[in-house]
C-alpha cells in the first residue's frame, strides 16, 4: 500500500494547531499558578528559632565546651533539663557553663523554668530565683509560677512553714509513705527544724517506712557534714534494711536509694552484686524500677563494668540472677548489641527463661531483632507468632519483616484471614506487603475498593443521608487498600499497575481515577513522579496536584536527579518547573535573558510559590513585556519576593496609586478567592518553604481598614503619610496621619467613638527614627493559626507602602517596641469624638472617666442616678483575691483542699459587686457618695452575693427580673444549666434537681417556667417545662424541643409567659453532626425563630407574631413606662443600618413605633432612660454617660 503523503500546508497547519493547543494549556496552567497564594518570607525570629539540631547534638557525651556559642549552651542544657529523671543519673553543667546560664536567666527571666532542675541550691542562686519569683511575675506568667514555687519550696526557706506542714502530714501505711520529699528537703534547708521529725520517725517502734526515711536523711546529713563514723553506722543499718527479705518494698527501696544517691563506699559494688540472687527483690517494683536496677541507672559511667557482670549472670542457671541481668541490660540500652541478643535467644521460645518487669523487657527484646540482623532469631519469632497471644505476637510479626523469609508468608496470610486475629490485621497487612505476600492484582483491587469507599463517604458527607453509625470491622480488602493508599514506600510493580488502572478509569470512572491519582502522588516512587511530569506536560494537572508537586520538590529532585535534565526540553512549562525544583540559578537567569514569554511566565509562576531567588533587575524589566501574562507574572513574582529592591521597582511602576505591598497570611492576589478546599495542601507548601502557616481566616475588617486608608489619599490632598496598627475588627485601630500642616494620632475605640491627639514634630521624628533604625520595613508577617487575633502594622504614602501582618503572640520584638510609641500616644491626653455628633445636634458627654464606668442610668424628675463601676476599686479587689488564692493553693496539705475551688469561687461571688455603687449626678458632676438603688431596678442585692454559684466575673449583669420569689430568687447552677435553687438571706436550698436554664417565676409565686435538658446537656435540643412550686410537679410544655427554647418574659396584661424557640446558628461548632443544621426528626428546631404565649397554669400555648426584641432586653428592670397608656420606651439596634431606633413599644400588640434614630451607636432598652418632660434621652455607652435631645426630627 502506498504511503499517504500529506501536503506541506496541512503539515504546517497540524503542527501549528498542536503548538497552539499546548501553549493554550500552558497559559491556563500559569494563570492558575499566579492566582494561588504564595508563602511569605521567613521572619528573623523564625529563622533564628528553627535551628535544626541533629540528634547527636543532645547526646550526653557531647557536652558543649564552656566557650561554646550561648545559643548552643542554652539549647543543650534546656534539653537536659526537660529530660531530667529523678530515677536515673542526670548530667549537670560545670561551674563555667552554669555561670553563663545564670547570666542568661538574669537577662531574660522567662528562661528560668527551662533550667530549674539543673540549678544548685547555694545562697546566691536561691536569692536570684526568689527575686525573680517575687518581683517579675509578668515574665513567669508565660511559663508558669508553680515550677518556680516548687523549687523554692524544696531548696530554700522561703516557704519553710509550708514545708513543715507537709512534713507533719507524712504517713506510712500499706507499705507506702507519702510526702517523703518534704522531709528530705527540710533536712537540706534547715536541719534543726527537721531533726525533731527525724527523731520521731527513727524511734518508730514498728520500724515502718518512716523509719527507713529517717535513716535515709540521717545518712545523707552525715555525708554532708563529714561525720564518717555516723555515715558508716547509718550505712550498715541501711544495708540491713535492703537485705531484709521480710521488709516492705518501700523501706527496702528507700534504703537502696539512700545508699546509691550517697557517695561511693568500699565494697559497694560487691555488696550490690550479692543481692542479685534475692528473688524477693524481683517481686518488688514501682514504675518498673527496683533496687536491682537502681545502681545501674545512677552509674552510667560504669556501663562496661556492669555490662560484663550482667553478661555473666545471663549464663547463670537460675532465673533470678538472669532476670536481674535482663532488667539491667534493658536499663543501660544494651539490647542494641548483637552478642547480647544472641545470648538471650532462649527467651524467645521459653517465656519463663527470665521474668520481666512492668517495663516489658521481653517485648523490647523481640523488637530488637527487627532492628539488628540476627537470622538465628527467625525460628523463635515464628514460634511466638504461632503459639503466643497478642501480647508479644505483634512485635514478633514486625521483627520478622526484616528477614523477608518465604516461610513466613503463608503463616501471615493464614493469621490474616482468621477472624480471631482482627487486632493483628494492620500489622499482618504491613508485613505481607513488605514480604510480597499479596499479588499486584490483589493490591490494585484493594486500592480501587478503598477509593470506592472514600468516594461514598465524601458523597454521604455532602448529602442529607443518615450517616452509618455502625461500628463494623472493616473488610480485609478495605484495610489493605487503606494501608497501600497511605504507605509512601511501595514497589514499582504496583505503581505501574496503578498508573495503568488510572488510565483505564479516567473516562469510565473519573472520580475513582482521580482518587487513585491522589494516592499515586503521595507515593515516594520515581515512576509516580514521571507520571505527574507527563501530566503536567499535557496540561492535565489540577491546582492540588501542582501544589503537591511543589511541596515535594526536594524529594522529586532527589529521585529524578538523572531524568530532570531530559524533561526540561519537552515544553516551556517543564523547563521552568525543572529549573525551579532543581534550584538551578544559571538556567533561571538564562530563561530571563531569553525572555520567551511562555517560559519566563512559567518560571515566575513556579518561583513565587517556592520563593526561589531570581535576578530582580531582569524580573523588573519583564514587567514591561508586551505579553500581558508575562508582565503580570513578573509583577506577581516581585510582589512576593518582597525585598527592598523588588518593592522599589514595583512601586515605581505604580506611582501615585498608594499601593500596599507585603504578605498577609501569604501573598494572595485575590482576597475574595476561596482557597478553603486547598488549605491543608497550601499549609504543607508554606511549611516547606518558610516554616509559615497558611489558613484562610476572615480578614475583611483588615482589608476594609486598609482600603479606607488608601481612599484617604485620593480624598485629601494634604495627606502625605499614614502609619498605624490595624485590628481585624471594625475598630481598635491606632493610626498616625501626617498632613502638610499637622500630625494627628487617632485611636478608634469602637465604631461609635474615637480619640485624637496632635503629635509634635519631636514625637514624630522619634517614631520615624525608630522605624528606620529598627529595620521595621524589613520585617515579615508572623501568623499563628493557634491565635484568633490578627493585626497589621501599615506604612503608606502616596507612592505606596507596606503592611506587616502578625498574630499578637508571635509579634516580632521590634514591632512590639514600635507599638509602645502608639501606646504612649493612647495613654496621653486625648480629645473624645463621637461619630453621632456628626449626624445629630446636641449630643452631650456627661461622664467620661476611665476609672468610673457608667453601667446604667435612671431618672425621676430632677433625680438622676447612675450605676458606677469603680475600676480602681475592682483592680484592688482582684489583686487581693489573687494573692489570697495563690497563698491558699500553695499550701500542699490543707484539710479543705478538695473544697478550695468552691471556697474561692464563692468568695469571688461575694466580691463581684463590691466595686459597684449608685451615685447621684447633678450640675454636670457625679456625686462622691453612694445613694440608694432605685426601687424599679434590682441590680444590687446584698443577700445574692455570697450564694450565687459561679458568679466569678464582675462584668456579670444580673438577670433578676421574674426570678423573685418573696425575698428570695430562683436561680440555676452555672455552666449552661444545673439544678434549680432558691437563694435568699438565709442561704440556698435546692428546688429541683436536673439540668435547667433561664428559670422564670410567675408573680403569684405558683409556677416556674424553665428550659430543661436531658443528661446530654444543652448541646442537644431542649424542652421547656412548667414546675408547680407547691408540689414540685414538673410538666413538659407540649411543643417540640429546639436548639434554643426558653422563657423570655412574663406579660402581666395577658397573664402569659412568652417563649422563644429557634435554631442555634453556632450549634455546628459544638457538634459536627450535620443533622443539627436543619429541622429533622433528630432536631426539629425551626429555621425561622418562633414565639409562643404560654398559660403557666394550664400549659396551653399559641404561636404569636410581632416585634419581641424589647421584651428580650429586660434583665434587671422592666421596660420604662412611656407617657402614653400601655406603652413603654424601647431601643432596638439594627446592624445593617448601624443605628439604634428609640420608640414606643406595645407589649399587647407586640408592636414598635419608631420615634427617633440614634446613628452609629448600638444600644438596647436597658441602656436608655427617657426624660419626656425634659425632652432628653439619657444613655450609657462603653462606660460613659451621654444625653441627646428627644426630638423625632433630631437628625441633621
Amino acid at each position: 500500500m502506498r504511503p499517504i503523503r500529506l501536503p506541506a500546508w496541512l503539515i504546517i497547519f497540524v503542527l501549528t494547531a498542536a503548538v497552539a493547543g499546548q501553549t493554550g494549556k500552558a497559559n491556563s496552567l500559569v494563570k492558575r499558578l499566579l492566582e494561588l497564594p504564595a508563602p511569605p518570607p521567613a521572619t528573623v525570629s523564625e529563622t533564628d528559632s528553627k535551628t535544626v539540631r541533629p540528634p547527636e547534638f543532645y547526646d550526653p557525651k557531647n557536652v558543649p565546651p564552656d566557650d561554646a556559642p550561648l545559643a548552643d549552651l542554652l539549647d543543650y542544657w534546656s534539653r537536659q533539663n526537660s529530660s531530667f529523671d529523678e530515677f536515673r543519673y542526670n548530667h549537670q553543667p560545670n561551674r563555667e557553663s552554669l555561670q553563663r546560664i545564670l547570666a542568661a536567666i538574669e537577662e531574660n527571666h522567662a528562661l528560668l523554668t527551662s533550667y530549674l532542675k539543673l540549678l544548685p541550691d547555694d545562697s546566691e542562686t536561691v536569692e536570684m530565683v526568689r527575686r525573680i519569683y517575687t518581683e517579675d511575675r509578668e515574665a513567669l506568667s508565660y511559663v508558669g509560677f508553680s515550677p518556680v514555687r516548687d523549687w523554692l519550696l524544696n531548696h530554700s526557706d522561703v516557704f519553710i512553714d509550708e514545708l513543715i506542714e507537709s512534713v507533719r502530714s507524712i504517713k506510712a501505711e500499706n507499705g507506702r509513705i507519702n510526702n517523703q520529699k518534704a522531709l528530705i528537703s527540710l533536712a537540706r534547708v534547715d536541719w534543726s527544724r527537721a531533726k525533731p521529725f527525724i527523731d520521731v520517725f527513727e524511734n518508730d517502734p514498728e520500724r515502718s517506712e518512716s523509719y527507713a526515711l529517717a535513716k535515709y536523711v540521717l545518712y545523707h546529713h552525715a555525708l554532708k557534714t563529714g561525720s564518717e563514723s555516723d555515715a558508716e553506722r547509718y550505712r550498715n543499718e541501711l544495708e540491713k534494711l535492703v537485705e531484709d527479705k521480710k521488709g516492705s518494698y518501700k523501706s527496702r527501696d528507700l534504703a537502696m536509694d539512700a545508699l546509691v544517691l550517697g557517695s561511693d563506699f568500699p565494697g559497694r559494688d560487691d555488696w550490690y552484686l550479692s543481692l542479685l540472687e534475692d528473688e524477693t527483690l524481683l517481686e518488688l517494683q514501682e514504675n518498673g524500677y527496683t533496687g536491682l536496677t537502681t545502681l545501674v541507672r545512677f552509674m552510667p559511667n560504669q556501663r562496661e563494668k556492669w555490662l560484663d557482670s550482667m553478661l555473666r549472670l545471663l549464663d547463670a542457671g537460675k532465673p533470678a540472677p538472669r532476670s536481674v541481668a535482663v532488667r539491667n541490660l534493658y536499663q543501660i540500652n544494651a539490647f542494641g548489641q548483637k552478642e547480647i541478643l544472641v545470648k538471650m535467644l532462649p527467651w524467645l521460645t521459653d517465656p519463663n527463661w527470665a521474668r520481666e518487669s512492668s517495663q516489658r523487657e521481653r517485648k523490647g527484646l523481640i523488637g530488637s531483632f527487627g532492628e539488628i540482623d540476627v537470622p538465628e532469631s527467625v525460628p523463635g519469632l515464628i514460634s511466638i507468632v504461632l503459639n503466643e497471644d497478642d501480647r508479644d505476637r505483634e512485635e514478633a510479626v514486625t521483627s520478622l519483616v526484616r528477614y523477608r523469609r518465604p516461610e513466613t508468608v503463608p503463616i501471615f496470610r493464614r493469621l490474616l484471614f482468621d477472624n480471631r486475629n482482627v487486632e493483628l490485621r494492620d500489622t499482618l497487612i504491613e508485613a505481607l506487603v513488605a514480604t510480597d505476600g499479596f499479588s499486584v492484582g490483589e493490591e490494585i483491587d484493594a486500592l480501587e475498593g478503598f477509593a470506592d469507599s472514600m468516594l461514598a463517604a465524601r458523597k454521604a458527607e455532602n448529602s442529607d443521608a443518615e450517616p452509618d453509625e455502625s461500628e463494623k470491622t472493616p473488610s480485609i480488602e478495605y484495610s489493605l487498600g487503606h494501608f497501600l493508599a497511605n504507605n509512601p514506600k511501595l514497589g514499582d510493580a504496583l505503581v505501574r499497575a496503578t498508573i495503568a488502572r488510572i488510565g483505564a478509569l479516567e473516562k469510565s470512572r473519573p472520580e475513582i481515577a482521580a482518587l487513585l491519582l491522589e494516592f499515586l502522588q503521595s507515593w515516594e516512587n520515581p515512576l509516580a513522579d514521571l507520571e505527574m511530569l507527563g501530566r503536567m506536560n499535557a496540561g492535565r494537572v489540577d491546582d492540588a496536584q501542582l501544589i503537591k508537586m511543589l511541596t515535594n520538590r526536594r524529594e522529586i529532585r532527589e529521585r529524578l536527579a538523572n531524568e530532570l535534565p531530559l524533561w526540561r526540553g519537552k515544553s516551556p512549562v517543564l523547563r521552568a518547573f525543572c529549573t525551579v525544583i532543581s534550584e538551578d540559578k544559571a538556567e533561571a537567569a538564562a530563561i530571563l535573558r531569553e525572555a520567551r514569554p511562555e517560559t519566563a511566565a512559567a518560571l515566575f509562576a513556579f518561583a513565587r510559590l517556592v520563593r526561589m531567588p531570581l535576578p530582580v533587575g531582569e524580573a523588573a524589566a519583564l514587567m514591561k513585556n508586551p505579553d500581558k501574562l508575562t508582565a503580570l507574572a513578573a509583577e506577581r513574582y516581585l510582589e512576593s519576593e518582597d525585598g527592598v529592591a523588588a518593592r522599589s521597582r514595583l512601586l515605581a511602576e505604580h506611582r501615585g496609586e498608594a499601593r500596599m505591598l507585603g504578605a498577609r497570611i501569604g501573598f494572595v492576589p485575590d482576597e475574595k478567592a476561596d482557597f478553603k478546599p486547598l488549605e491543608l495542601m497550601l499549609n504543607s507548601l508554606f511549611m516547606s518553604v518558610s516554616s509559615s502557616y497558611y489558613a484562610s481566616p476572615d480578614i475583611k475588617p483588615l482589608i476594609d481598614a486598609e482600603n479606607g486608608i488608601r481612599r484617604e489619599f485620593t480624598d485629601n490632598k494634604d495627606l502625605t503619610a499614614v502609619y498605624g496598627f490595624l485590628k481585624n475588627e471594625p475598630a481598635g485601630h491606632s493610626v498616625l496621619r501626617v498632613y502638610t500642616d499637622r500630625i494627628v494620632f487617632t485611636f478608634y475605640e469602637d465604631e461609635a467613638r474615637y480619640w485624637t491627639k496632635t503629635v509634635s514634630g519631636k514625637e514624630y521624628e522619634a517614631l520615624l527614627g525608630f522605624i528606620v533604625a529598627g529595620g521595621i520595613d524589613a520585617l515579615g508577617s508572623s501568623y499563628s493559626r493557634e491565635e484568633e487575633e490578627i493585626e497589621e502594622f501599615v506604612m503608606l504614602g502616596r507612592d505606596g507602602g507596606r503592611r506587616i501582618l502578625f498574630s499578637p503572640g508571635r509579634r516580632e520584638p521590634k514591632l512590639a517596641e514600635l507599638a509602645n510609641f502608639f501606646e504612649a500616644f493612647r495613654n496621653d491626653r486625648l480629645d473624645l469624638h463621637y461619630r453621632l455628633s456628626e449626624k445629630i445636634d446636641g449630643l452631650r458627654v456627661l461622664l467620661a472617666d476611665k476609672s468610673l464606668l457608667a453601667q446604667t442610668v435612671w431618672k425621676n424628675g430632677g433625680d438622676l442616678r447612675v450605676l458606677i463601676a469603680d475600676q480602681t476599686e475592682r483592680e484592688k479587689i482582684d489583686k487581693e483575691l489573687e494573692e489570697q488564692e495563690n497563698s491558699e493553693r500553695a499550701v500542699l496539705n490543707r484539710p479543705d483542699r478538695e473544697n478550695l475551688y468552691e471556697l474561692q469561687r464563692r468568695r469571688r461571688a461575694l466580691a463581684a459587686y463590691r466595686h459597684l455603687s449608685w451615685r447621684g449626678f447633678a450640675n454636670g458632676k457625679l456625686g462622691p457618695e453612694r445613694v440608694e438603688q432605685p426601687a424599679a431596678i434590682d441590680y444590687l442585692a446584698d443577700f445574692r452575693h455570697g450564694v450565687i454559684i459561679g458568679l466569678t466575673s464582675y462584668a456579670f449583669t444580673p438577670e433578676t427580673l421574674w426570678r423573685r420569689l418573696g425575698d428570695s430568687e430562683i436561680r440555676t447552677e452555672p455552666f449552661y444549666g444545673g439544678r434549680l435553687v432558691k437563694i435568699g438571706p438565709g442561704g440556698q436550698t435546692v428546688v429541683k434537681p436536673g439540668i435547667y436554664r433561664k428559670p422564670l417565676v410567675t408573680p403569684d409565686g405558683k409556677w416556674i417556667v424553665a428550659a430543661e435538658a436531658d443528661e446530654e446537656g444543652f448541646y442537644l435540643p431542649n424542652k421547656v417545662v412548667r414546675i408547680e412550686l407547691a408540689t414540685g410537679r414538673e410538666i413538659p410544655v407540649d411543643i417540640a424541643p429546639a436548639d434554643e427554647f426558653y422563657p423570655v418574659a412574663y406579660l402581666s396584661a395577658q397573664n402569659r409567659v412568652l417563649l422563644y424557640r429557634g435554631r442555634d446558628q453556632n450549634r455546628l461548632i459544638i457538634s459536627p453532626n450535620r443533622d443539627f443544621d436543619r429541622p429533622t426528626a433528630k432536631n426539629p428546631s425551626p429555621a425561622t425563630p418562633e414565639y409562643y404565649l404560654l398559660d403557666p397554669a394550664t400549659g396551653a400555648a399559641r404561636l404569636v407574631r410581632g416585634e419581641f426584641r424589647p421584651l428580650e432586653d429586660q434583665t434587671f428592670r422592666a421596660l420604662q413606662p412611656a407617657g402614653r397608656p400601655n406603652l413603654y420606651w424601647a431601643a432596638i439596634y439594627d446592624e445593617k443600618l448601624a443605628a439604634t431606633t428609640l420608640g414606643y413599644y406595645d407589649p399587647v400588640a407586640f408592636a414598635f413605633t419608631p420615634v427617633m434614630k440614634i446613628p452609629t451607636i448600638a444600644l438596647d432598652s436597658m441602656d436608655v432612660w427617657v426624660d419626656e418632660k425634659g425632652a432628653e434621652v439619657y444613655f450609657v455607652y462603653g462606660g460613659q454617660l451621654l444625653a441627646l435631645p428627644l426630638r423625632p426630627d433630631g437628625q441633621k
